[in-house]
């Protein structure tokens, strides 16, 4: 590069300087000549990111000496004509991958938001909005720049690796206590066949030092091939694998590579690796110095929580064994209900004329209605004025196509329409009318019909079993028809 020339006016004497000068404390400076640039210097300045050749825009304002406020601004006026393909705002990881490659030093030194970067499209449209005459003498410049890196074949062979879009980090192993790389990742990443890169290797083995390389046993390249599919890499004797053992490289092996493996691009590819060794590094200490301050205060929990465990484990066993005891007698009170039960339902199908429900008989009643709901075949009248959920339980047994009428005042509102609307939901024919006919409470079963039958209920059904009460099968039945029909007559309640 060039330097300026700059000529105080006052005193005619000429200064050399590498940055441009604008003004000079108790000094009036004219500034004659700018720095000029290079393809060479363009080309440090260019970058792949996202796919795309572009350059930064702390780059571009000393490209075309211009501030970067001033720059923006001019931007964020013409905002519109900058599309995806001509400009973006870099993410925090893209910029830690240029620092690794040390070309954005003056990223760090920028106390503002993420930069910004322009490819070819938008640094065109930025020599069309910025005026300096600065603008409009390096343009070209950089656009012949971008054109001459797209026609480098040496930069632009798709066969050569870039170990940022392979994942070097992801292929660093540490082995006998170093981070190496081996022999069959390190070639691709130098454009070599795996046998060729070794060739050259052996040629020049007095250049790798203790240190710089060694080979793996049999049981290090075992645990190797147990994290790779490749056959390529297996254990040397085993069908399919390679018969020379793995040559591992460390840190110092792979810049010792760069003077084995001749040409730009070993040498690039070396300090690209060298480069991830220490990231790697780096973010290894962070997270065991991360890792050692949260067991530091993980322990403590630890032992707590294990404390608590053991505690917790000792009140299981004693809940299991007493969940065992429990078990066993209830299997043995289940056994006495049930041979009870057989006696409630022998009882009912010998005599359907009377049962009378002792005080705190609960199971007795229950058994009674559901047998009683379950003989109807068309209809089931229920007058009750405390109908709740329960009686609804007790209907669920009801057969398929057979209607419901609940007839009651519905006091103090202990029935709600959304029991009503899910019990039709899955039940059907469930409809509810107001009594106002009836004191006593009835049953109901398939009224005006052969099977006819109309029971007494002194408890309400959601009640029987509470008190001693009596349930009876009336015989005159035609003689409550008229009651019945007028109960009919009434519109269904509203239960909102």
């Amino acid at each position: 590069m060039k330097d300026n020339i700059i000529i105080n006016e006052e005193t005619n004497e000429t200064i050399s300087s590498k940055t441009t000068v604008a003004v000079l404390e108790n000094e009036k400076i004219t500034e004659l000549n700018i720095q000029e640039y290079t393809y060479s210097d363009i080309q440090g300045m260019i970058h792949k990111i996202r796919g795309q050749r572009v350059i930064l825009d702390s780059d571009l304002t000393k490209l075309f000496n211009y501030e970067l406020k001033k720059m923006n601004q001019q931007v964020k006026r013409n905002i519109d004509r900058f599309k995806n393909d001509s400009m973006f705002q870099l993410k925090k990881h893209e910029i830690i991958e240029l620092q690794s490659q040390n070309v954005t030093t003056n990223i760090n030194k920028m106390s503002r938001s993420l930069p910004y970067v322009f490819t070819k499209k938008g640094i065109e449209l930025l020599g069309a909005i910025l005026k300096k005459g600065e603008v409009k003498k390096n343009l070209p410049l950089i656009l012949d720049g971008f054109e001459k890196i797209n026609n480098n074949k040496l930069i632009n062979n798709e066969n050569i690796q870039n170990p940022f879009n392979i994942g070097v980090k992801d292929k660093i192993y540490t082995f006998r206590g170093q981070e190496v790389m081996l022999d069959f990742d390190l070639a691709p990443l130098y454009n070599y066949e795996v046998k060729r890169f070794n060739e050259q290797v052996n040629r020049n083995l007095k250049r790798f030092y203790n240190g710089y390389m060694f080979e793996l046993t049999d049981e290090e390249t075992l645990v190797v091939s147990r994290s790779q599919f490749a056959t390529s890499i297996q254990t040397k004797g085993v069908k399919g694998g390679r018969t020379h053992a793995i040559k591992a490289f460390t840190e110092k092996g792979i810049l010792a590579l760069s003077s084995v493996l001749h040409g730009e691009i070993a040498l690039q590819q070396s300090y690209y690796i060298i480069e991830q060794f220490i990231l790697m590094r780096e973010t290894i200490k962070q997270n065991q110095y991360i890792k050692q301050n949260e067991l530091n205060h993980i322990m403590p929990v630890l032992l707590t929580h294990e404390e608590k465990i053991n505690t917790l484990q000792n009140v299981l066993n004693n809940t299991n064994k007493d969940i065992n005891e429990k078990f066993e007698k209830l299997s043995k009170d289940n056994q006495l209900r049930e041979s009870k039960l057989d006696e409630i339902l022998c009882l009912f199908d010998k005599s359907s004329e009377q049962f009378v429900f002792y005080k705190g008989s609960l199971l007795k009643p229950d058994v009674i209605y559901k047998a009683i709901f379950e003989k109807a075949r068309h209809t089931i009248y229920v007058i009750d004025n405390y109908i709740n959920f329960k009686t609804l339980s007790h209907l669920s047994c009801k057969k398929e196509n057979v209607k419901v009428i609940l007839f009651t005042k519905n006091r103090p509102r202990i029935l709600r329409k959304i029991e009503v609307d899910d019990f039709n939901k899955e039940y059907l024919y469930l409809t509810v009318k107001p009594n106002n006919e009836a004191h006593d409470r009835y049953i109901i079963i398939d009224y005006k019909t052969d099977d006819e039958k109309i029971y007494h209920s002194g408890p309400s059904v959601k009640d029987a079993g509470k008190t001693t009460a009596s349930l009876t099968k009336l015989s005159d039945s035609h003689i409550y028809h008229n009651m019945i029909d007028e109960l009919l007559k009434q519109e269904d309640l509203d239960l909102s």
